[in-house]
């Protein structure tokens, strides 16, 4: 029969192990889980009528993000925040994220922006006329 400390020892040396697996399992979900991104306020299919857009959301245990092609910075907590110049009509918007372990997961929107085509005024500028050039001779 073991004596109260040996007792204690052996059942310390277990909790301690018991509690370093449950870390290690915890802190092992992000790389069983992969890449995760989040838009909420996205749906695969969106109408806009402007053609500015803010793409707002999380991308967890992401190192790398891209939208269309276009390298996107994320902070510590994995949030990202985009401006997108949308033209009026269909576009498609595809963001690609990658973690350290090469894992990658894409996801593709379709956008169709309702905003009219906007009319530019070319403003109209009174010719030149050579009087009105001044010649300097030296």
């Amino acid at each position: 029969m073991k004596t109260f400390p040996q007792q204690l020892k052996f059942w310390g040396l277990i909790t301690l192990f018991v509690c370093i697996g449950i870390y290690t399992f915890i802190q092992m979900r992000g790389i069983w889980q992969g890449v995760v991104i989040d838009i909420p306020n996205l749906e695969p299919y969106t109408v806009v009528s402007e053609s500015l857009y803010t793409l707002q959301g999380t991308a967890k245990h992401a190192t790398n993000l891209t939208v269309n092609d276009r390298r996107i910075y994320i902070d510590e907590q994995g949030v990202f925040t985009d401006q997108l110049l949308l033209l009026p009509g269909y576009s498609i918007l595809t963001i690609r994220a990658e973690d350290t372990f090469g894992n990658v997961r894409e996801k593709q929107f379709a956008f169709y922006n309702t905003e009219e085509k906007p009319v530019y005024e070319i403003p109209l500028e009174e010719p030149v006329v050579e009087e009105d050039i001044i010649q300097i001779n030296n």
